[in-house]
């Protein structure tokens, strides 16, 4: 995108074909069970699908197999995880923005973890960048149904870090 005022813009057109690789059907996403060392840690395991964009830069991270691959200043995940999962702290070099579509979904901050927000479907908060981060899942009800958290994370390949190094390696 350029850095033309609203009144330089002008419009383009694309092609069918351009649009359709720009489609992500849910039913096709695939995830990288390996693509977050703490993600076959109790608590920590989830599945998430690198959306629109090229993903985060990780150390030690696996691929991040986008549906869309595009870099156009953000990135979108979607994160299934059961009750009492979620990601261990972590932090970004970009803001991430939490969109919880179906169940309850704790967002924890803070290096100590002592802020604590709850979010319900549809509620929306956006975390800055640098802030320790984690969310988990808190629905109630069935131990095994997964529920669905939106992640939005500004820049073409933000980067992360958990606050715990030894899941770095």
């Amino acid at each position: 995108m350029t850095n033309a005022t609203a009144a330089e813009l002008e419009p383009i057109e694309v092609s069918h074909e351009i649009m359709s690789r720009r489609v992500a059907r849910f039913a096709d996403l695939s995830y990288n069970p390996d693509r977050y060392s703490d993600s076959r840690r109790e608590g920590a395991q989830r599945k998430v699908f690198n959306v629109v964009g090229a993903g985060l830069e990780m150390t030690a991270g696996g691929e991040s197999l986008p549906a869309i691959e595009v870099a156009e200043g953000f990135n979108i995940t979607y994160v299934l995880a059961k009750p009492g999962n979620g990601p261990s702290l972590h932090i970004h070099d970009a803001n991430e923005t939490f969109i919880a579509v179906n169940g309850h979904w704790r967002v924890i901050y803070g290096t100590a973890e002592d802020g604590v927000l709850e979010l319900g479907p549809f509620d929306c908060v956006s975390v800055p960048a640098l802030v320790p981060r984690r969310f988990v899942n808190i629905t109630e009800g069935s131990p095994d149904e997964e529920n669905l958290l939106v992640a939005i994370l500004a820049g073409d390949t933000p980067r992360a870090k958990f606050v715990d190094a030894t899941l770095e390696k």
